[in-house]
C-alpha cells in the first residue's frame, strides 16, 4: 500500500466523496473502514490523513447543513486568495474546499458531488447531473446551490470575510442569483465597501423586486456615496410603501442633518417618535437632531426619557462633544490622540467625552499641547495664545441658530416652537412631507463625480 500511496491517497477521496454524496451505501462501509484502517496502519502520515478522513466519512451521521470547521479567514493575503481562484472554481473546490472545510448535510452533499463532477467533460457532467437531480441541471447551476447555501451559513456566522472572497469568486460561474447577490451586498455593506454594495443590490433589482432591508441597505450606501438627493428620494418611496417605516424617517433625519436641514430633520425624527415612542433608538436620535439645533433644554427632556427607561443599554447614547480649536497664530495644524484632525480654526462634531490630548503643531515645527477634558453634549472652545503660552478655554451649553425666510430672519427655537415641549408625548403630528417633500429636497444635490 505505501508503494501506491498516490494511488490509494486518491482512491480513499473518492469513496469519502461518494460516501457524502449517497450516504446510504451502508452495506459498503465495512469494506471502505477495512481500507481506512490498513492505510492508517501504514504508518505513513500523508496515507495515515486520508485514512483517518476515509474513516470518519464512514461514521459520518445525516445531519442539517452546516460548516463544521473551516480555516480562520486572514485578510492580509485576502487579494492573494483571489489572485490564485479567480477564473479557477474547480481547483477552488478541489483544493480549499474540499481538504480544508468540513460541511455536513446537503451543503456537504453538494461540495462532494461538484468535486467528483470536475473530473468530466462538461457534456459527461451534465448528464451525471441529470440524472442525480433527476432534471435537466448544468454544472452552474448546482454551482449556484452550493454557493447560495455556503454563503448563507457564513452569513448566519458573521464571517463576512469568508462570505464575500468565496461569493465574488464564484459569480463568474453561476447563474443569476439574487440570494447570492443579497447576502453579497450586505457583506460589503457591513464592511463600507458601499459602492460594490449598490452594484449587487442593481444586480438583484435587475430580475426581482428588492426587499425592504435591501432598500434600507441600499438608502444608507447612496447617502454614503455622496447622493444624498438619490437616498431621500428612495426614502419617500419606503414611506409611500409603509408610512410607519421608522428606519426610513431616522435615516432621512440623519441625511438632513448632515445637509443642515435642521428643522426637517427634527420634523424626521418627530415622525419616527410618533411610531415608535418606546424605541431608545428613536428618543436618542431625536435627541440629536435637537443638540444640532442647540435646543438644549429638549435635549434634557429627550435624555430624560431615557433614563427613566431603564434599559441596560443606555449608557451606549452619548451625544460627544462640539469641539472648537483656534490659535492667535497662522496655519496651526491640531492633533487629536496624535491623529490630525485639520488646520485651525477647526470644528469636530460628535467627539467623544473624556480626557483627549489635544496639540497644535505651527509651521516653524514647535508645537504646544493640552489635556481637554470633553463633556458630554458640551459646546466646548479651546483657543491657544501664543503670546501669553496659554489655552483659554470655554464650555456651554448656549447657543442660537438664526435662519433667513423670505428676506427675513428667524431662529430656530421660532420656527420649532411646537416642538418646544416638555413631554415628548406632547409632539405635534408629523406628516411625510413636512420633513421630505421636493422643496425641501430640491436644495439638496448628488455629487456629479461620485461613481458607484
Amino acid at each position: 500500500m505505501a508503494k501506491r500511496q498516490d494511488f490509494y491517497i486518491k482512491l480513499s477521496k473518492i469513496l469519502s466523496r461518494h460516501l457524502r454524496i449517497v450516504p446510504d451505501l451502508a452495506e459498503a462501509r465495512d469494506e471502505f473502514k477495512y481500507i481506512a484502517r490498513d492505510m492508517v496502519d501504514t504508518g505513513t502520515p500523508e496515507l495515515m490523513g486520508s485514512g483517518s478522513a476515509l474513516l470518519k466519512a464512514c461514521s459520518k451521521k445525516a445531519t442539517a447543513s452546516s460548516i463544521v470547521s473551516f480555516p480562520e479567514f486572514d485578510g492580509a493575503s485576502a487579494d492573494e486568495f483571489l489572485k490564485k481562484y479567480s477564473g479557477n472554481i474547480k481547483a477552488l473546490l478541489l483544493d480549499e474546499m474540499d481538504s480544508g472545510w468540513e460541511l455536513s448535510g446537503d451543503v456537504d452533499r453538494n461540495l462532494a458531488f461538484l468535486c467528483e463532477l470536475t473530473s468530466f467533460e462538461d457534456s459527461t457532467a451534465a448528464g451525471y447531473a441529470e440524472k442525480w437531480f433527476n432534471a435537466e441541471v448544468g454544472w452552474s447551476h448546482i454551482l449556484t446551490i452550493f454557493f447560495e447555501d455556503i454563503c448563507e451559513l457564513l452569513r448566519a456566522k458573521g464571517e463576512s470575510g469568508w462570505l464575500i472572497t468565496l461569493g465574488e469568486l464564484a459569480i463568474p460561474f453561476i447563474n443569476e442569483s439574487p440570494v447570492l447577490y443579497s447576502v453579497l451586498s450586505e457583506a460589503h455593506f457591513m464592511l463600507s465597501s458601499f459602492g460594490r454594495s449598490l452594484e449587487l443590490i442593481a444586480s438583484v433589482e435587475s430580475s426581482v423586486s428588492i426587499t425592504p432591508y435591501l432598500k434600507h441597505l441600499k438608502s444608507y450606501a447612496l447617502w454614503r456615496t455622496r447622493r444624498s438627493r438619490m437616498a431621500l428620494e428612495l426614502i419617500r418611496e419606503r414611506l409611500l410603501d409603509d408610512r410607519k417605516d421608522v428606519t426610513a424617517a431616522l435615516l432621512a433625519g440623519d441625511i438632513l442633518l448632515e445637509a443642515s436641514k435642521l428643522e426637517a430633520a427634527v420634523k424626521a425624527c418627530s415622525y419616527a417618535y410618533n411610531i415608535e415612542p418606546d424605541s431608545p433608538d428613536v428618543v436618542f436620535a431625536l435627541a440629536r437632531a435637537y443638540r444640532e439645533c442647540y435646543l438644549f433644554g429638549q435635549v434634557d427632556v429627550c435624555m430624560d426619557k431615557l433614563g427613566a427607561m431603564n434599559n441596560a443599554g443606555i449608557k451606549k447614547y452619548k451625544l460627544g462633544a462640539e469641539v472648537y480649536v483656534k490659535c492667535d497664530r497662522e496655519g496651526a495644524r491640531v492633533f487629536i490622540d496624535g491623529k490630525e484632525a485639520g488646520t485651525c480654526p477647526l470644528l469636530l462634531k460628535r467627539v467623544a467625552a473624556g480626557r483627549h490630548d489635544l496639540k497644535w503643531l505651527f509651521p516653524d515645527g514647535s508645537e504646544t499641547g493640552f489635556e481637554a477634558d470633553l463633556k458630554d453634549g458640551y459646546i466646548q472652545k479651546f483657543k491657544y495664545i501664543s503670546g501669553e503660552n496659554i489655552v483659554d478655554v470655554e464650555a456651554s451649553r448656549d447657543g442660537l441658530m438664526t435662519l433667513y425666510r423670505a428676506d427675513k430672519t428667524i431662529t430656530l427655537p421660532e420656527l420649532l416652537k411646537d416642538f418646544m415641549v416638555l413631554r415628548l408625548e406632547d409632539l405635534p403630528l408629523v406628516g411625510r412631507d413636512d420633513f421630505i417633500s421636493e422643496e425641501i429636497m430640491s436644495g439638496i444635490l448628488d455629487d456629479p463625480e461620485t461613481r458607484i
